[in-house]
């Protein structure tokens, strides 16, 4: 296959001097690198040993294509696409591969023309009526009677109207000569005024070189004044700093007998403040196994009485039974909660509930479940659990 390949090669670039571009940007866009080289040396001379290369090989597609524009030889979207991508032509459309140099001429349909912006990458003044005007075309280029009439709102053209054949612009030809010389004259005059004006510049900026280097001037005098100065005023500091330092020697002699006679000073009263430290801490000791004592103390009062409300708890509980917490609720809403045990009498209960509901002996009656209570009962016998609900109603 290798071999094959290898005659196609040869005979391509014997065929290579009939080619158009088109056909050799294809060959050197498909072909491997080793073929390439081999099948085009022209084409990419600087990337003969550096393989395909795109950057090369569009330096020098570019080199070979300085005087002439073959985008219109691609004659299908992957090649305009790959030379797009190299920066040789602007983009596929409709059939056509726009060179750099598209105009608005060249997009056929009025949405082309709207979307001059996106597709060459400049806006067009809009659609003429049978073609895509740019920003020179006038009156005159419009062919459709809609478009004239609209010319101001659409394309930014003040139109006279239309004649049947043609659109007219708003001046004659003659006004329109007169108009261009009356520019050229404008042109003219604006040439010479940028002439002034580039001559007073020149001969500003000569001044300002002029001051510039009489500024330099004055500065390196001041700068060479101000370093005489500072020359100056560095011996004048030299010699302060000198009696500074014979002045700081004998007030570090002076410090040196403060500081012996202070560290004796601090020393006895360090072993002062540690005598002092000792015996409180000796104290502190002291108080601290006292209060040990006082806490083992009250721990024990403390153990007994827990014992003795544990034994008293046991006692209560094989008498009266566990705790049961029973809710009492009257007539008027109010409600409150009492604790008693289940072989305790509910004489107790009632008594609290009245006390706590503001009820005096016979003015209620107790129920649970409709059925009456009675003095002697227990909730144990009357099946009452925790937070079961007893019925006070008001006689």
């Amino acid at each position: 296959l290798k071999q094959h390949c290898w005659i196609l090669v040869i005979y391509l670039r014997s065929q290579l001097p009939l080619m158009s571009w088109t056909w050799r940007l294809f060959l050197v866009a498909t072909l491997p690198a080793e073929f390439a080289r081999a099948s085009d040396s022209s084409v990419q001379p600087k990337a003969r040993h550096l393989g395909d290369d795109a950057a090369l090989v569009q330096k020098a597609l570019r080199s070979h294509r300085v005087h002439e524009d073959s985008c219109s030889d691609h004659n299908t979207p992957e090649l305009c696409q790959k030379a797009t991508d190299w920066g040789l032509c602007k983009g596929w459309l409709h059939g056509t591969c726009l060179s750099l140099k598209a105009t608005c001429r060249e997009l056929k349909t009025a949405t082309q023309c709207l979307q001059s912006k996106a597709i060459l990458g400049f806006a067009c003044r809009g659609w003429g009526g049978s073609s895509c005007l740019s920003r020179e075309d006038s009156c005159k280029d419009i062919t459709e009677e809609t478009a004239c009439a609209f010319g101001q709102a659409n394309l930014g053209l003040q139109c006279k109207g239309w004649d049947g054949q043609r659109c007219l612009p708003l001046r004659s030809e003659k006004e329109e000569i007169l108009s261009e010389e009356q520019a050229k004259l404008k042109a003219e005059a604006r040439a010479r005024r940028e002439q002034r004006a580039q001559t007073r510049e020149e001969a500003r900026l000569k001044a300002e070189k002029l001051e510039r280097r009489a500024a330099a001037a004055e500065r390196r005098k001041i700068e060479e004044a101000k370093r005489q100065q500072e020359l100056d005023e560095e011996q004048r500091i030299a010699a302060r700093e000198a009696m500074r330092q014979r002045h700081a020697a004998r007030v570090a002699a002076q410090q040196a007998e403060e500081d012996a006679r202070e560290r004796a000073e601090e020393e006895a009263r360090r072993a002062a403040e540690e005598a002092k430290r000792r015996a409180a801490e000796a104290e502190a000791q002291r108080a601290a196994e006292e209060r040990a004592a006082e806490e083992a103390a009250r721990l024990q009062l403390q153990q007994e009485e827990t014992a003795r409300r544990e034994q008293e708890e046991r006692a209560r509980r094989a008498r009266f039974g566990e705790e049961v917490y029973l809710r009492v609720a009257d007539d008027q809403g109010q409600e409150t909660e009492v604790k008693t045990r289940r072989s305790m009498r509910l004489q107790v209960l009632m008594n609290v509930a009245r006390t706590r509901l503001g009820l005096k002996d016979g003015e209620a009656s107790f129920t649970f479940l409709g059925k009456p209570i009675e003095a002697d009962d227990t909730p144990e016998k009357l099946g009452l659990e925790d937070h079961a609900v007893i019925s006070v109603t008001r006689v």
